[in-house]
């Protein structure tokens, strides 16, 4: 069955996707019924589908679902932030005995150091490995975006080597004596990349920094408090570049960057934004989504602690625990589902 939508105008256009041949009722029905990881690997199976998937699951509307890996299986669990009580399981791929998860979730990738890293979709169940690195492993690992994307740049670093990748690169670019082990919160924003970089040293702890061959940039910004002793993050969100600032739980600080006037103006609210962060993983950038296209709470900020999960509502300053008792995990992160 050919279905097709009539605009305000009159015209008629053909409808795309899976829709061309299905009652798209029918499909919507199909999609909003489906278990989560079975819609999102429906969309992989073909360009029809493809298409037509995101229109219609709510679970591939950049939505981060609570990931976690049980030190005990090889599988992993993925918890709605929306309805607490949907969750499922996937099995992840048999590797080596000495193969380890490190502690990252990038754009939807695992990253997994065996032999060498690997980057692995568990939704499309796409794998990547990456050219080999002579050295045990990293200290941290960053990707400016998913793998498949051509513009991708993917940093790796130990004690004294900057590893840079890009898709098509049969090896890794290496830069000596770069000390990007004390950079945390790398993010890319406006074709830059920013990170905040820990010393008690130097004033000038936010800096802007490019790769192959390494160069940095000390922008004279000053902080807008103190850095050193408060888990800070920095969060490109609509378009602005953020930084949160955490003292524990309860003391939550929001600043958006005004690069012209070179400071950091206190914000008193996300709006309609959410904003998701792991203190477990500081090193990594926050992200920040619509609660309305995601269905997730606004004006919030969602937590991975220690031992628990918090909602921290910026309105009324209030905390609402999503999980607790994470001492069995070894590795909690956020994920966004993809395809790609």
């Amino acid at each position: 069955m050919i279905s097709s939508n009539k605009k305000h105008n009159g015209e008629v256009t053909k409808a795309n996707g899976i829709s061309r041949y299905i009652a798209i009722d029918l499909v919507e029905s199909v999609l909003m019924h489906m278990n989560p990881k079975d819609a999102m690997r429906l969309s992989t199976t073909c360009k029809e589908w493809r298409v037509t998937t995101p229109q219609y699951d709510p679970t591939i509307r950049k939505t981060p679902w609570f990931f976690t890996i049980l030190r005990s299986t090889n599988s992993c669990i993925l918890r709605s932030v929306v309805n607490e009580d949907t969750s499922f399981e996937i099995k992840l791929p048999c590797y080596s005995g000495e193969s380890i998860f490190i502690d990252n979730v990038l754009h939807g990738w695992l990253v997994i150091e065996d032999v060498t890293v690997s980057l692995y979709n568990p939704f499309s169940r796409l794998r990547l490995d990456l050219p080999f690195a002579p050295f045990s492993s990293f200290y941290s690992f960053y990707m400016t975006s998913a793998p498949t994307n051509p513009d991708c740049i993917v940093l790796g670093h130990n004690s004294e080597y900057l590893f840079v990748w890009r898709p098509g690169d049969d090896f890794w670019s290496v830069d000596k004596n770069v000390e990007v082990k004390y950079y945390k919160s790398v993010v890319m924003f406006r074709g830059q990349l920013y990170a905040i970089r820990y010393s008690k040293i130097s004033s000038r702890q936010f800096v802007c920094f490019q790769v192959a061959p390494f160069q940095r940039k000390d922008l004279d910004v000053p902080p807008p408090m103190d850095l050193y002793n408060n888990d800070v993050y920095l969060v490109e969100s609509c378009g602005e570049l953020l930084m949160v600032c955490i003292f524990g739980v309860s003391k939550v600080h929001l600043f958006r960057l005004d690069l012209k006037n070179k400071e950091w103006i206190e914000m008193e609210s996300l709006g309609d934004r959410a904003i998701f962060l792991n203190k477990r993983h500081n090193k990594n950038s926050g992200v920040s989504v619509s609660a309305h296209e995601t269905g997730c709470l606004g004006n919030c900020i969602y937590l991975i602690d220690w031992i628990s999960v918090y909602i921290y509502n910026l309105e009324n300053h209030s905390i609402k625990i999503f999980d607790k008792g994470l001492l069995g995990y070894n590795l909690m992160q956020w994920i966004i589902p993809t395809s790609s």
